[in-house]
């Protein structure tokens, strides 16, 4: 056991961190603005909703990295809900993942890698999904092949990603005084068409925000190659929340004050280009352009590397196919998983729209996010301070009714959210149960 240990690879704060951050800033940074400006009609009430989403994620950190350190496996939801309420619901919250959490996020983030990347210009409609879907393969195979070289191509990417992002940040800090010149940079004035106050609207947005932010947990998926799993993965989902958090206001804020309202209204949901546009055509929008390619990069690989880690466990386990098992311990990936990920997501991206794709997966992950939570509130508490232990399920309370109630209330806007979350729930449960009777009559009489 000993040895296996010590030759068990294992993944060190730093990356984790990276990948925290590489799976929060994603596809919903640079499109959620233009959808809630235009749904709130309020720059000051889009922030506040940036903000409010930061707290809601910071909980859900906080309240994960309980789960964590009950259990060090990987898995994520589906091992939690399997161990801490009934195999079913653990099926279930894997099921959700390789559509919704993984799946579905993957597409949501190559497509949006394929809006920037193809720009402005006059292409023809088949190139930005034949576009995305290279991307994926691509990531596809290269995690296939090599999980270290996949981590270190991971960091190259998320490095580079940061320096772009700090780059167009002071930029736009040094043209911030241009507010007060007739050039009118900063559109601190100007209105967007006037639109009545909804906390139902309002709910809805808070949820499409709320999914920016759902990477925190991304940590959870690997924590059996963690090192020192028990300290590393909660502290990587605080210090990576923390610091998207900062991120997230301090892009939104000049994304929406650099832009005059109306521009933002009429875009195609390119919010970071028409920043850089207001505050210097050219360069500064081609650099835009790159940055935010880079971090849908850097998403599609690390949705692409954590999530078939969820159904590898899953076949570990028997409620999968077996070809798609995956043992941790050694250097190999779970290749027929990132392969399975990769063909759903070149799906997804054939037949769904961001839109689509936004309130389909706001949705579906706020509701299992809250669900997997509330496993807390009915466990035994660990051997830690009575004061630190009392806050903590305070926090966890807070988390699982705070998005719950958003859920709800956003999704009362539109029917249709409910129905694509029913189909994925009745569609998992018909699978789990072909899936058992199957297994049953494969066993051995007596």
């Amino acid at each position: 056991m000993a040895d296996s240990e010590q030759t068990k690879p294992k993944v060190g704060l730093y990356s984790i961190v990276n990948l925290t951050i590489a799976n929060m800033i994603g596809a919903s940074l640079f499109t959620t603005s233009a959808f809630t400006l235009r749904d709130l009609g309020n720059k000051p009430l889009v922030m506040l909703a940036w903000f409010l989403g930061g707290v809601i994620a910071l909980m859900g950190a906080i309240s994960y990295g309980q789960l964590a350190r009950r259990i060090t496996e990987s898995g994520g939801e589906y091992l939690y809900l399997s161990r801490m309420v009934h195999p079913v619901a653990g099926f279930m919250a894997g099921w959700v993942s390789l559509f919704a959490g993984f799946s579905g996020a993957t597409a949501y983030a190559a497509v949006t890698f394929s809006v920037y990347a193809l720009g402005d210009g006059d292409a023809p409609d088949w190139a930005s999904p034949l576009l995305s879907m290279v991307v994926v393969l691509g990531f596809a195979i290269l995690h296939a092949l090599v999980r270290t070289t996949g981590l270190i191509t991971q960091n190259i990417i998320v490095a580079l990603k940061i320096i772009g992002l700090a780059i167009f940040v002071l930029f736009a800090i040094w043209h911030f005084p241009g507010v007060a010149s007739s050039e009118g940079r900063w559109s601190f004035g100007d209105k967007a068409q006037p639109v009545p106050f909804s906390i139902g609207v309002f709910a809805s947005t808070l949820v499409w925000i709320s999914l920016a932010y759902t990477g925190y947990n991304a940590s959870i998926y690997m924590s059996e190659e963690v090192n020192n799993a028990r300290v590393n993965v909660p502290r990587a989902m605080i210090i990576g929340t923390l610091l998207v958090t900062g991120i997230y206001l301090l892009m939104n804020f000049i994304f929406l004050y650099a832009t005059p309202a109306n521009v933002i209204l009429d875009s195609k949901n390119d919010i970071a280009a028409l920043a850089a546009r207001s505050l210097s055509p050219g360069l500064l929008e081609y650099l835009v352009r790159m940055v935010v390619c880079l971090a849908m990069l850097s998403s599609v690989s690390s949705l692409l590397l954590v999530g078939p880690r969820v159904y590898a466990k899953m076949a570990n386990e028997g409620v999968f196919p077996k070809v798609f098992s995956f043992d941790p311990s050694r250097s190999a990936a779970p290749s027929f998983s990132i392969f399975l990920q990769a063909i759903l997501t070149c799906l997804l991206i054939q037949f769904a729209t961001l839109k689509g794709l936004l309130d389909y997966l706001g949705l579906t992950l706020s509701v299992c996010s809250a669900l997997t939570v509330a496993a807390l509130l009915f466990s035994k508490p660990l051997s830690t301070g009575e004061g630190e232990q009392r806050w903590r399920t305070l926090v966890a309370g807070a988390f699982v009714i705070v998005t719950l109630g958003l859920a709800v209330l956003g999704a009362a806007q539109d029917i249709w959210k409910w129905v694509g979350l029913l189909a994925t729930i009745v569609i998992g449960i018909s699978v789990y149960a072909v899936w058992k009777v199957t297994e049953n009559r494969r066993r051995p009489i007596g």
